[in-house]
């Protein structure tokens, strides 16, 4: 099969040279033995070869297959495909207009033809002889460019752009390798290695495609999952990463990037409640704008807890103070919407003790 696909291009480069060098010879023999005006006949059969090779290129512009968007995509950098549309729109234009103007398109190639056997008539007066000699010539050395355009943007622009494609999609399976690699030795690494700096983690993140990237998410998402339970030091091994997620989400499309982080500093060895209330509330807002609902009880369930790990007075066996107070009723009715979170806020043992204190059996 491969051989025989080899012996078709062959076949075509070989057409290709033969329909250069026709033309080729057709106009050295025209300038060298015809009687006629050979300037301006030189000057019409490189007017129609530039005619004809302007449309064959338009005919055989390749064509970029555009991959569908999914859900999971990322900001990419895609191919200009300007060209391609400008190709598409005129040739469907001039085989349109072709069709529908035939009689017009013949009367107008006979005038072409008149006007310039005039032209290249030594006399500089029309006849019939002149009329269809330039005719020929312009119809001849038209199809000649459109034939020897057309093969080589069919041959060699493809392969040029195949060429090219290729070491673009080898150049970034090896950046998706690098950003896979380096997120799992992040996630992995002995506690006495310190982590990956956010910023070195967002450079190598940046150059990965978005499918990788949505990979990576799902990654740490599960590994954070695994350990929050057993293993808080892993739990903070997931930190940057999703700090260098939230760098690379610079329109905030993904606003679970920033409960996963609140999730993380949250469960970590030595917690960071503040800043997980910054990314809790961060995320709630987000999804507030994007109109999304799923997941909200969790991320207000979690919030109020490191509420009441900051609360000082409760952490000194005192009932809390109104706006703490407020803060935290508000987080766990929100929270209680979803059935699910309902029982986990039941089994809390930092809610109950905390409802406890402030004599609350119930929130409603």
């Amino acid at each position: 099969m491969k051989d025989n696909i080899n012996k078709f291009f062959s076949k075509l480069n070989g057409a290709f040279v033969c329909a250069f060098v026709t033309g080729a010879i057709a106009l050295i023999i025209l300038f060298c033995c015809s009687e006629r005006n050979n300037p301006a006949m030189l000057i019409l059969a490189f007017a129609a070869f530039g005619v004809g090779s302007f449309i064959g290129f338009l005919f055989g512009v390749p064509r970029t297959l555009q991959k569908a968007a999914t859900a999971d995509s990322r900001t990419e950098i895609q191919e200009n495909t300007n060209l391609e549309q400008i190709s598409d729109w005129l040739t469907k234009i001039l085989v349109g207009v072709g069709l529908t103007q035939i009689d017009s398109i013949k009367h107008n190639l006979y005038i072409l033809s008149f006007q310039a056997g005039s032209a290249i008539s030594s006399s500089g007066k029309p006849s019939d002889a002149n009329t269809m000699f330039a005719g020929a010539l312009l119809v001849f050395f038209a199809l000649n460019g459109f034939l020897v355009s057309y093969l080589w943007t069919r041959l060699s622009l493809t392969a040029l752009q195949k060429q090219n494609l290729k070491g673009d999609m080898l150049e970034q399976d090896e950046n998706d390798k690098i950003a896979t690699e380096r997120v799992f030795k992040q996630l992995n690494h002995s506690s006495d290695v310190p982590d990956i700096r956010v910023d070195e983690l967002y450079e190598i993140l940046k150059r990965a495609s978005g499918r990788t990237i949505s990979e990576i998410y799902i990654m740490v998402v599960n590994f954070r999952k695994a350990n929050w339970k057993k293993n808080d030091e892993c739990v903070a091994k997931t930190i940057p990463v999703f700090e260098a997620l939230i760098l690379l989400d610079s329109e905030n499309n993904y606003p679970e990037n920033y409960s996963q982080l609140g999730y993380a500093l949250k469960d970590k060895k030595h917690p960071e409640y503040m800043r997980a209330i910054e990314n809790f509330s961060k995320a709630i807002t987000e999804f507030k704008r994007k109109e999304i609902t799923n997941g909200l009880s969790m991320i207000y369930f979690n919030r109020a807890i490191c509420y009441i790990n900051l609360d000082r007075e409760f952490q000194q066996g005192l009932p809390s103070d109104s706006d703490s107070r407020k803060r935290i009723e508000d987080d766990i009715i929100e929270a209680e919407k979803d059935s699910i979170v309902k029982e986990m806020i039941k089994s809390s043992a930092e809610i109950t003790r905390w409802k406890t204190v402030n004599q609350l059996n119930e929130i409603n």
